[in-house]
């Protein structure tokens, strides 16, 4: 179980093997419980483990080194798989376990930016997490309503269905993508979709940290 501070990560590797011993380096000196990663880039001939950790993954259906999500937890927390979500659009992996003795599940997701989402896919999505969840992901999403710099079909999409059944969106104040074309601009692409009691607080920080075109988020529940 974890208790008291529980320090949660949300970031997109853009190919996780490539970042093995600078991510657990950066885990083991930050004192990170979990970490929820996406775009993956992991396919079933390649193994991957850190020492102290467990690692779900759920890699893109097409056995190519592209997308996919996983979420890597300190061995020595009380944890269960949840649910593997493994579609061409969208992948997500998620576990269940005690934030505060309250049980919840905590999703990695990843939604791919060039295939249709649908409110019904964002529907079944959080729905199959339970009444209590926190989905960290890169959505592939804008919306002006989370600090975005403006709002795509997508955002929209996202925003209504947040709204019409009462979940949150927690997001930071900086961007966590830092794209290499000179004709796009850093943006918020990796936030937290939730429903947990009020008395779990969460505090979301970004971190500059890890080398890849996103940079990770901090969520912590200090209660």
């Amino acid at each position: 179980m974890i208790n008291n501070a529980t320090n949660i990560i949300l970031w997109n590797a853009n190919g996780l093997s490539q970042h093995k011993h600078e991510l657990l380096k950066f885990l083991i000196q930050n004192n990170i419980h979990v970490a929820c990663i996406t775009e993956t880039h992991l396919t079933k001939k390649i193994k991957f483990k850190l020492p102290g950790y467990s690692i779900y993954r759920a890699d893109h259906p097409d056995g190519t080194t592209y997308a996919g999500s996983a979420i890597i937890i300190a061995t020595n927390l009380i944890h269960n798989l949840h649910s593997i979500n493994q579609q061409s659009n969208l992948q997500s992996i998620s576990i269940q376990i005690f934030l505060n003795h309250v049980p919840l599940s905590l999703a990695s997701v990843y939604c791919s930016p060039s295939k249709k989402i649908t409110t019904q896919d964002f529907v079944q999505l959080f729905i199959s997490l339970g009444n209590n969840f926190i989905a960290c992901g890169d959505f592939n999403s804008k919306h002006l309503v989370w600090g975005c710099r403006s709002t795509s079909p997508r955002g929209k999409i996202l925003h209504k269905t947040i709204i019409d059944h009462k979940w949150s969106l927690l997001a930071p104040t900086g961007p966590t993508h830092w794209p290499t074309h000179t004709n796009t601009h850093p943006d918020i692409l990796d936030f937290f979709i939730y429903f947990t009691p009020s008395n779990l607080p969460l505090a979301i920080y970004n971190i500059t940290d890890l080398s890849s075109d996103h940079t990770p988020v901090k969520l912590v529940n200090s209660h």
